[in-house]
């Protein structure tokens, strides 16, 4: 049988409103490190696991929080690894969906987390259709949407939103002032990266085409047979700006068996600002995604949604550019040795 409240109390020798104080971290309840200690003792042994729809009865909550919709890419593991931190340091756990993109299966996570007894969601996704957002807003407790671009109007008291397309404008200041006037963007294929901001802002600027728009099918489809043919396909432009820390390492890879110098022959700018940009040869310029901010503001809307408050914070964060050494002058090998990071319209 299962250890309660009262059990942990009787072998830790001190009230069960104290352990319950202690377990729900309530700032009023003091105790000496001694009690606190025999508490956690008592707790271990006892192999104490708080009956969470019994908690839900009595209080309301449940502590348990929802988190669907994120990605299997870098960016979908560190939001995963923030979301952990900040939910278990506020006493709540995290229970996270498999499903990402697709709206139907979306749709059934969402009803699942709810019939789990979550007090609130949190859903990654971009696009939001308008019968989505119907549904979202349906559901018996609140969702707060982290999304990539614009959402239906009726989901604006309920979302953050990275602005990618600040991130493009960024990097593509930043190649031209470096005097590349021919540059290309790549991605690995995904079904909206066409339609999506970052390929919007990058059509902003006047040398750009649709033809200066590529996509490998896979990871694998990334080969120095591949980026050879592509480079010569694309001979007058002298950087390109890959939409994946993942792609723009295996290009700067198969560029590097090809003979292809980076950045003496090519300028490569990656996306996602992940641990392994740092840590490639030469050091990767990418777009960084605030993803740490992103994930505090949601995490601040849900709460606020749950609580009835209203807490200030910035619901549109935009990407900006960490500089390293995969950019150079079109026709010189100098780098620069620094690094700095540049939001669209200025450096700092």
């Amino acid at each position: 049988m299962a250890a309660n409240l009262t059990d942990v109390a009787r072998r830790a020798g001190v009230s069960a409103t104290l352990v319950s104080g202690f377990l729900n971290h309530r700032q009023s309840v003091r105790m000496s490190e001694e009690t606190r200690g025999r508490i956690e003792t008592a707790l271990r042994e006892l192999a104490y696991r708080p009956n969470r729809s019994a908690r839900k009865l009595r209080t309301g909550r449940g502590h348990l929080i929802g988190v669907c919709g994120l990605g299997a890419n870098e960016i979908g593991a560190a939001e995963r690894r923030i979301f952990s931190q900040e939910l278990e340091a506020l006493n709540y756990r995290m229970i996270q969906g498999a499903s990402s993109g697709d709206e139907t299966l979306l749709r059934e996570e969402l009803l699942e987390l709810v019939s789990y007894g979550c007090d609130g969601i949190i859903l990654r996704q971009y696009p939001i259709s308008e019968e989505f957002a119907d549904f979202i807003c349906g559901l018996e407790c609140p969702v707060a949407c982290l999304s990539g671009g614009a959402a239906p109007a009726r989901l604006g008291d309920r979302l953050i939103t990275y602005d990618n397309g600040a991130g493009i404008r960024a990097a593509m200041d930043y190649l031209h002032g470096l005097g590349h006037e021919n540059v290309a963007l790549v991605a690995r294929y995904w079904s909206t990266f066409r339609s999506g901001p970052r390929a919007a802002a990058f059509r902003e600027y006047p040398a750009s085409s649709e033809a200066r728009i590529r996509c490998f099918d896979t990871y694998e489809d990334i080969t120095v047979e591949r980026v050879t043919a592509l480079r010569r396909e694309l001979a007058d432009c002298t950087a390109w700006i890959c939409l994946n820390d993942m792609t723009a390492l295996r290009v700067i890879q198969c560029c590097a068996e090809a003979g292809i110098r980076v950045p003496g022959d090519l300028s490569i700018i990656g996306s996602d600002d992940c641990e392994l940009a740092a840590a490639a040869t030469p050091a990767l310029t990418s777009i960084h995604l605030p993803c740490r901010e992103a994930c505090h503001a949601v995490l601040t809307l849900l709460f606020d949604l749950l609580l009835g408050r209203s807490d200030p914070f910035d619901r549109v964060l935009p990407a900006a550019l960490t500089i390293r050494k995969s950019c150079a002058p079109p026709a010189a090998g100098a780098v620069s040795s620094g690094k700095t990071t540049i939001h669209h319209g200025g450096v700092c």
